[in-house]
């Protein structure tokens, strides 16, 4: 794997500290502090974490890139993106109807248990 480099910024104080460019942790001026940084749990933690944003960020854009491509298309005319919107909240009507019936509700099941005793 590809070791990171030290990049040297100055945060917050006047003190120079080095960052890691992998996991953004920041370790003070000395060779061996970067290189227990480098072997700590700490630092694959967060290069595992850093590797999941940008996994997730490339996602996210692509979605947005979606949603884009489509508002462009409801904009010039060629696709209707309201009717869409009615359709799938008429499908998740139906959803729900069907689920309500499927199961009994209170009244129902009171109405049975007196049924039961009479």
């Amino acid at each position: 794997t590809k070791v990171p480099e030290m990049v040297n910024t100055k945060v917050d104080t006047q003190f120079v500290r080095n960052v890691c460019d992998a996991c953004g942790g920041r370790i003070f001026l000395h060779l061996h502090e970067w290189t227990d940084h480098l072997r700590s749990k700490k630092h694959k933690i967060f290069v595992r974490l850093a590797a999941g944003r940008r996994k997730l960020s490339s996602l996210l854009h692509a979605r947005e890139q979606q949603l884009k491509q489509q508002s462009l298309l409801t904009h010039d005319g060629s696709v209707n993106h309201n009717e869409n919107v009615n359709q799938n909240e008429d499908v998740n009507q139906n959803e729900n109807v069907r689920l309500t019936q499927d199961f009994p509700t209170n009244e129902t099941v009171n109405q049975d248990k007196t049924d039961n005793f009479t």
